[in-house]
């Protein structure tokens, strides 16, 4: 993934506030595990158990200066916004886009049974 902050909010349909001219390769959805915050931004994921803005300022505090949200936070200075309307429905249309215009090929594998085995043989015939 390759896009400016206002390509995302184009393609999503959602609004954008600070520089939209910056580069997300990259989007976390866990500030405890975010390794890099080098073209990455946090998206807050809204759930009926749980509220991912509550992490938002763990997300700034190690260095992410792009937020995926339902709410914009004023008191936080010098962040981008991608405000949406629902971020699982800001994550699925954003990968049926990145999906369709690709060129990545893809293949399902479903069943009952031999998945993940099917699946590791997939990947060690595809590296030889």
């Amino acid at each position: 993934m390759n896009y400016t902050g206002s390509q995302i909010a184009d393609i999503t349909n959602s609004k954008i506030i600070g520089d939209g001219e910056l580069i997300i390769k990259n989007i976390a959805f866990d500030s405890r595990i975010i390794y890099s915050t080098k073209n990455t931004a946090f998206i807050a994921i809204n759930t009926s158990k749980n509220s991912g803005e509550k992490f938002i300022e763990s997300a700034i505090d190690r260095g992410i200066n792009v937020i995926i949200s339902e709410h914009h936070y004023s008191q936080f200075e010098n962040i981008t916004w991608i405000i949406v309307e629902n971020s699982v429905e800001f994550l699925q249309k954003l990968a049926k886009y990145h999906f369709e215009n690709s060129h990545i090929k893809s293949i399902g594998i479903t069943g009952s049974n031999g998945k993940t085995i099917l699946k590791r043989m997939v990947i060690s015939m595809s590296l030889e």
